[in-house]
């Protein structure tokens, strides 16, 4: 049997197809135009973040507090340009938006902000009456602070009379372990334990945590409550190692460690960092208190410096850096290490900078760069 159609029937299907075709065509506007868009505002974000960490990057070697950054237009108006040249790499097809230097609201750290926009080109939302392109804009937000801890850190510490003056100086300066004039713990020269080994190692952990330094993350002294105030800020640092909560690296302590600076498995991690730039603990004067290895070290501050050379009794070395030139090592049983000042940007930081930067008390020319949620 036959059935036959008649043509209202066939008329409304024709209808009901186009409206379906038209539906599925907004269908594929909406799911290819949206991936595209989604593709691009990612991309501008990409751009804005490379912009932010690149211009803070660059502003990692300015010297000076926050506010003398943000006021220097040579040094902004270079960090804007590499800020463009790198959002650029990310994102061709992008403008620039806004761009500031400017201060964090603890006034600690140096933020760099950067916004950036662009269009986007439509593929099917022209066919449903809607526009050939869409815009956006995305920002960033990386910051320039003071490391409160970090990794890597070598067990040997500085005092702080003997940090102070490295800052201060262009060269190379010698530097006593133990320094008459910051103190002398007896039964021990300055020298501590990495806080992953316990308290009391032998040579052969030393001379591994010497070469490539301390695992754990070691913090320095929260001093903020102080106020800046020289008398409470002594307080802080002896009661990190001192009574409860319990002495840790995390507080800002580190235990000492006699050492035998003279053995050849030091000697030999010391050779691996000659010319190199480390990082070493700074202990405030009448801070440290124990001996031997009862010693506790309470962090002041942490300091970069390139080592130009070394002698712990009757071994020694000297690093063939330009740099260097100059050091010569005297006879004797002493013990010293030749440093230079080094400001350079370091890794491996968690916790939040309890030093502002520029401050003369605890700005060491450590930085690092991160970008803000």
């Amino acid at each position: 049997m036959r059935v036959q159609v008649n043509r209202d029937e066939q008329g409304a299907t024709a209808l009901l197809l186009v409206f379906m075709t038209i539906m599925f065509l907004g269908f594929a506007a909406i799911a290819v135009d949206a991936g595209y868009g989604f593709v691009s505002k990612r991309n501008l974000q990409n751009a804005a973040d490379a912009g932010a960490l690149s211009a803070a990057d660059y502003l990692v070697s300015e010297s000076g507090s926050c506010a003398q950054v943000a006021a220097d237009t040579d040094a902004v108006d270079e960090a804007q340009a590499i800020a463009e040249q790198f959002s650029e790499d990310n994102r061709s097809a992008k403008i620039e938006t806004g761009f500031e230097v400017r201060c964090s609201d603890d006034n600690r750290r140096i933020e760099v902000w950067y916004r950036n926009g662009g269009t986007t080109s439509t593929v099917f939302a022209p066919m449903i009456g809607e526009g050939s392109a869409t815009a956006a804009e995305r920002e960033a937000v990386a910051s320039v602070g003071v490391p409160g801890s970090l990794t890597g850190l070598r067990p040997y510490f500085v005092c702080i009379t003997d940090a102070d003056a490295l800052r201060a100086s262009s060269g190379w300066l010698r530097v006593g372990f133990p320094n008459a004039s910051c103190g002398n713990q007896p039964g021990n020269w300055y020298t501590v334990d990495c806080p992953e080994d316990g308290q009391g190692n032998g040579t052969p952990v030393i001379a591994v945590n010497t070469r490539e330094g301390c695992a754990s993350e070691v913090s320095v002294v929260d001093l903020t409550s102080a106020g800046g105030d020289p008398v409470l800020e002594k307080q802080l640092l002896l009661a990190a190692c001192t009574g409860s909560p319990p002495l840790s690296a995390e507080n800002g302590c580190l235990t000492g460690n006699t050492g035998n600076l003279s053995s050849n498995p030091l000697k030999l991690a010391w050779d691996t960092l000659l010319g190199q730039t480390i990082t070493l603990p700074v202990f405030e004067l009448d801070t440290v208190v124990g001996t031997g290895n009862n010693a506790r070290y309470p962090i002041r501050a942490i300091m970069g410096a390139k080592v130009c050379g070394y002698k712990w009794n009757s071994k020694d070395n000297i690093s063939t850096d330009p740099e260097c030139a100059g050091v010569s090592i005297p006879g004797g049983n002493q013990n010293f290490l030749w440093l230079k000042y080094d400001s350079y940007q370091t890794t491996g930081t968690s916790k939040p900078s309890t030093c502002a930067v520029g401050d003369p008390n605890c700005d060491y020319g450590l930085r690092n760069v991160s970008l803000d949620e």
